[in-house]
């Protein structure tokens, strides 16, 4: 996420951090880094992770946001 944001990395197709597989990491306008968890996703439902050190999450896209370190959150969106 750090290298993302310092790079100017806006997107990341599919790829794998210590056993995670990710379908996408990708920023949007927000600053926030989101890392989509390929295997719990389906197309009605998005869930993964969202890096929040340069950014304020809008909390009206999310169904659950719960804090699990400090600047990661576990997400959910969806229909």
């Amino acid at each position: 996420a750090d290298s993302m944001l310092r790079d100017g990395t806006e997107h990341l197709g599919p790829t794998e951090i210590d056993g995670y597989e990710f379908s996408t990491v990708f920023i949007r306008v927000d600053n926030c880094v989101y890392f989509v968890d390929s295997r719990r996703s389906t197309p009605t439902e998005v869930v993964g992770w969202l890096y929040t050190a340069n950014c304020t999450p809008n909390l009206d896209r999310f169904r659950r946001l719960k804090p699990v370190a400090e600047n990661w959150f576990s997400f959910e969106q969806g229909t």
